[in-house]
């Protein structure tokens, strides 16, 4: 049966452990092991100009970093350089992204 989103309530995220509400108006779910199918609709229909410009520049710094990745230093005809750990995104891709995300995103954890 279809259950209205209003029916049913995430009470663990991480879980990912979903109970029907109180005011539920269809009784009880689907009897069985994993019988819930749940179905949702997000992101955007077209990828905005700013997110695609963010994916580049995150891109092209892991394509520019190719040779170092997973190293922490190399040593070349007789002289060792040790790589420092680049972010994960790069600053500038964070400052593209930084004005669209969620505030809770953004508390300290």
């Amino acid at each position: 049966y279809l259950v209205a989103s209003g029916d049913y309530a995430i009470v663990d995220g991480e879980r990912g452990m979903v109970i029907l509400t109180s005011t539920a108006t269809h009784g009880s779910w689907t009897t069985g092991k994993r019988a819930i199918k749940a179905s949702y609709t997000a992101g955007y229909a077209t990828v905005p100009d700013w997110l695609q410009h963010a994916a580049r520049i995150t891109v092209r710094a892991l394509y520019d970093l190719r040779n170092s990745q997973g190293k922490e230093n190399k040593s070349e005809g007789g002289v060792n350089v040790a790589f420092t750990k680049p972010a994960a995104i790069p600053d500038e891709a964070i400052q593209i992204l930084a004005p669209h995300r969620l505030p809770r995103a953004l508390e300290p954890s």
